[in-house]
């Protein structure tokens, strides 16, 4: 089944078979998030994406693999996980940047 999304046209079960296996051959945390971003940045181009972890109980979130989050690099984030809720029913996202056939309704 090919799909179009973002302008990328790809095998879906191909691309997932193939990061499936990457994932599989992975021994740590710091190498999976790398695999990760870059299998998404192929597949769903990204302007900024990043994978944090978080540190109990100082509840502080750590980037430790990114595209374009240079500014977090190396930097800390307190996490309040109170300030996680929202009243948003719909994805947030700008009109001019929904690619046609996706409602926002």
């Amino acid at each position: 089944m090919d799909r179009k999304f973002f302008r990328v046209q790809y095998n879906f079960r191909d691309a997932l078979r193939k990061f499936y296996d990457e994932l599989k051959e992975t021994n740590n945390i710091n190498s999976l998030a790398e695999k990760i971003i870059i299998r998404i940045d192929q597949l769903i181009p990204v302007n900024k994406i990043g994978i944090f972890s978080l540190s109990l109980p100082e509840n502080k979130l750590k980037l430790i693999a990114h595209k374009n989050f240079d500014l977090l690099k190396n930097r800390t984030i307190n996490f309040q996980q109170q300030k996680l809720k929202t009243d948003l029913s719909l994805p947030v996202a700008l009109n001019d940047s929904v690619e046609a056939g996706f409602p926002l309704n």
